[in-house]
């Protein structure tokens, strides 16, 4: 049992909320006036001690626990509230280990230093005549002042210790120096020295526009062209993205992300206008960089070299995007509600080829008014694989045909759309000149067998499921599943999804950090949770690894379907509720309870009647709020 649910057995929701309200029994629950709005004609503030919650069906039209009582009526924060039941009911809290504690100061340290790095080799670049070599190189590139600020461009002395010396100087010891990647440590005799020196430094920033780390770039031909810093306590280079911070507002704006390799290019594309780019840095794209920008759009356009290892490195990225993505496709409306999929892949990929094999930064510097009509003119995806290896391989070898074949159907497979599907296996078929159906049998084949695995791969089993977990998980899952749940909600008339759709004040809480934290991306939920409620979010997290593979694994689908399933549970129970309350209103001759309590339950009656037309033909039968998991029940 944990603390929260221990405290909850403890405390009699009854006696704390008599605290500050007058309450009556009535039946098997109790009554009074809420204390939460002016109302002193119709007691609408119910308690049910049974089952340790509370409800105003009145103008507040809320609910919930004895946490979320107690944070609503004295405007505590979920960890106060934790911490004054826990002292109530005796129950001892877990305290944070000094271990948790000091890596919290720890990093907040890192952070520090890398931001005093940070302003100190900017004012190198713009201020020290040692710096005019980094200047003319920015002037060469055609990058502006503006830009140097907007990106704190710096500039390393050719030093082995200036670095180190200036932030020593500021109390920065140099096992922080070294853990935050600003130094390096000899292994021989422990001794450390700057890690970047003579360098165009380039600030890497996490979404909140915190220097995590730098990409420093030689400006006298020394190798290797570009240092990163190593990772560290705050920078993974698999997780992060250049220009995430200044480019998630113009992603979502344009509804789509461009991504390069290059810094240079990032900053050249910037410059011109053009802020939903970010850059890779030389890396192919990884899941977590993949979800950070599903996130924010639907829609990628990959600029890269146009070589084999371009399109090497873009298939790397692309299988991670068709485990991972593919399948999180919109939900779209009409006038009846929910009705199915903006369109076959969750994520749309294309890529685009830079003409004359140059890099985006020189294609934007040369036309800068061209550049969106490349963007596009990019190519989806099979049609650039199919293009680009037809020329790589030998295909008048039977190895290279093979190779060849393989890899474009590994990619052709994942097009859920039949007649998409199709029309690119006929093309594969022209490029090997083999009979037709020959791809598509082999696709058909190769699809069936897929379909077997996952079939073998489903759990049968019995256990009831937490449809708010459930929900909670789909939405950590999904990119856009918040998004969807309340337009689709909305688009019924119906209120966004809340905290009051959450009896669990765990789940309030969760529900609450993922709202907070959609600017930034499911990685950042923990940020903007209670650490004591971390527990409870891998709890949720480790939920969802053992689910059977789904048929149609579209987590955003699942977002939706069961957000609509949770409210239309509350709105049922509200029923229930308010036939309760009726029929005591009756006894006693309250007429106007009973009156105000019978429209009460018209406007319900109506929106549940919404709620059900809104499902995707067949999702009534196929979800139940029992088994949100859909598994086979005994």
């Amino acid at each position: 049992m944990s603390v929260i649910d221990e405290i909850k057995n403890r405390i009699d929701i009854v006696d704390l909320v008599s605290e500050t309200v007058k309450l009556k029994k009535s039946g098997r629950s109790f009554t009074g006036f809420c204390p939460f709005h002016s109302n002193t004609r119709t007691p609408s503030f119910v308690v049910w001690p049974e089952t340790g919650t509370w409800k105003c069906f009145g103008a507040c039209n809320t609910g919930g626990d004895i946490f979320t009582y107690l944070m609503k009526r004295d405007g505590l924060e979920f960890r106060e509230a934790l911490e004054f039941l826990a002292r109530k009911a005796g129950v001892e809290l877990e305290p944070r280990t000094p271990q948790a504690e000091a890596e919290d100061k720890q990093n907040e340290r890192l952070r520090e230093a890398l931001a005093a790095a940070t302003t100190y080799l900017n004012n190198l670049l713009r201020t020290s005549p040692q710096g005019q070599i980094a200047r003319e190189h920015l002037t060469q590139r055609g990058i502006a002042d503006e830009t140097v600020v907007k990106f704190q461009l710096g500039y390393s002395l050719d030093d082995w210790h200036a670095l180190e010396s200036y932030l020593r100087n500021r109390g920065y010891s140099r096992e922080e120096l070294v853990s935050a990647g600003l130094l390096v440590q000899r292994d021989e005799d422990g001794s450390v020295y700057d890690r970047f020196r003579g360098r165009l430094m380039i600030p890497i920033r996490d979404v909140k526009g915190r220097t995590i780390g730098f990409g420093a770039r030689t400006l006298t031909g020394e190798e290797p062209k570009y240092l990163n810093s190593p990772q560290s306590p705050l920078f993974d280079k698999s997780h992060t993205l250049f220009g995430i911070d200044l480019a998630r507002n113009a992603i979502r704006s344009a509804g789509h992300a461009i991504v390069v390799e290059g810094y240079m290019d990032a900053l050249g594309a910037h410059q011109a206008g053009y802020a939903n780019v970010v850059a890779s840095m030389g890396t192919a794209l990884t899941e977590a960089q993949f979800r950070q920008l599903a996130r924010l759009c639907k829609k990628f356009v990959l600029a890269l070299d146009p070589d084999v290892a371009g399109v090497q490195a873009m298939l790397r990225g692309l299988d991670v995007a068709r485990e991972k993505l593919d399948r999180d496709a919109a939900p779209v409306f009409d006038a009846h509600g929910l009705v199915g999929d903006e369109n076959h892949l969750g994520v749309s990929i294309r890529v685009l080829v830079m003409p004359g094999g140059q890099d985006p930064d020189e294609v934007i510097r040369a036309d800068p008014a061209g550049w969106p009509r490349l963007v596009e003119n990019a190519l989806p995806v099979v049609e650039y694989v199919i293009q680009t290896l037809a020329t790589a391989y030998d295909l008048k070898d039977p190895k290279g045909r093979a190779a060849f074949s393989s890899q474009v159907m590994s990619v052709i497979q994942d097009v859920t759309n039949p007649a998409e599907r199709d029309y690119y296996a006929q093309r594969l078929e022209r490029v090997l000149r083999v009979d037709a159906g020959t791809i598509t049998r082999q696709l058909t084949q190769k699809i069936q067998a897929k379909a077997r695995r996952q079939r073998s791969a489903e759990t049968v089993t019995s256990k009831e499921s937490d449809l708010e977990a459930y929900c909670l998980i789909t939405l950590l899952q999904s990119a856009y599943g918040l998004v969807q749940v309340d337009e689709a909600l909305t688009s019924l008339d119906l209120d966004p999804l809340s905290n009051n759709d959450f009896d669990n004040a765990m789940h309030r809480e969760i529900l609450a950090a993922i709202r907070n934290s959609q600017e930034f991306g499911s990685d950042e939920v923990r940020e903007f949770l209670d650490r004591d409620l971390w527990i409870h979010l891998d709890e949720l997290l480790a939920k969802a690894l053992p689910l059977p593979t789904l048929k149609t694994p579209d987590w955003t689908r699942e977002a939706v379907q069961s957000a609509l399933l949770l409210r239309e549970r509350n709105l049922k129970r509200k029923k229930e509720e308010l036939n309760v309350l009726t029929r005591e209103a009756e006894e006693q001759g309250e007429a106007d309870s009973v009156h105000e309590l019978g429209e009460q339950g018209h406007r319900n009656a109506i929106a549940i009647n919404r709620l059900q037309k809104a499902r995707w033909p067949g999702e009534t039968a196929r979800l139940s709020t029992t088994d949100p998991w859909r598994r086979t029940v005994a």
